[in-house]
């Protein structure tokens, strides 16, 4: 918990993130949206926007922590989405909760609770698109793994996954393919201490490789993140589990 605390922390009190708020603060202050310009008064909306602004981004590095925490479950459209209504709601019960302490009578004037959901839910959603594409993910492998000094350069170190092929072992990182002459068991040995697990009797995958949690035919597979699916056999299927995989 401490150290959920301590992230969560470290994640609000950044340059970009003061800077995000004094900006938005700024804008809604000067164009008074959701007739905030009628009901209050130059310092009263700096100070109105600076608190709900501040609540904002609050609520939705909250949101994306927790869903960071949770097993992957689902497309990473579908957790965007979800994420999006998460703060939504949460973000319309506390303005429409402060507005009707602040304003009994006005304060569905201030802001139909539906459209404010939508539109804060949206908005939210633009956000986690527009972040996604100028951040796009990259799958972080500890340099002193033994097994990438078997790949070669091109490949990069985005380790993705190993899967067995006959007296070959597949090799997936972001930045392509290639097969290695040795068995699936020696490469397991070499991938101890990498943030990665054993799915399938021929299948190890990396944690940050993974998107999402399908069935197919009735079997769990695991989508990565290039749209890859790996299977996951029952012998494996508490190891996925307890590694937040499923």
């Amino acid at each position: 918990m401490y150290f959920t605390l301590r992230e969560f922390r470290d994640r609000l009190f950044t340059p970009a993130r003061l800077l995000i708020w004094a900006a938005v603060t700024v804008i809604c202050t000067i164009s008074g949206p959701f007739n905030s310009l009628q009901l209050f008064s130059l310092p009263g909306r700096a100070l109105f926007w600076g608190l709900v602004v501040a609540f904002a981004i609050l609520l939705a590095n909250a949101v994306l922590l927790a869903s960071e925490k949770l097993p992957r479950r689902g497309s990473r459209l579908l957790r965007w989405v979800i994420e999006s209504v998460v703060f939504g709601l949460g973000f319309t019960l506390f303005l429409m909760g402060v507005m009707f302490a602040m304003f009994p009578i006005q304060a569905l004037i201030f802001a139909p609770p539906l459209v404010l959901f939508a539109e804060s839910s949206a908005i939210c959603f633009v956000v986690l698109l527009v972040k996604a594409s100028l951040q796009p993910r990259r799958v972080q492998t500890d340099p002193d793994v033994a097994f990438l000094k078997r790949l070669p350069r091109r490949l990069g170190t985005g380790l993705m996954r190993v899967s067995s092929q006959d007296h070959y072992v597949e090799v997936q990182t972001q930045m392509g393919k290639e097969l290695i002459l040795m068995r699936f068991s020696d490469a397991l040995d070499e991938l101890s201490g990498s943030d990665g697990l054993q799915i399938h009797r021929s299948h190890w995958v990396s944690r940050d490789a993974v998107d999402g949690v399908e069935r197919a035919n009735g079997k769990i597979v695991l989508r990565l993140m290039d749209g890859t699916v790996v299977p996951v056999s029952r012998s494996y299927k508490s190891a996925a589990q307890d590694a937040g995989l499923l």
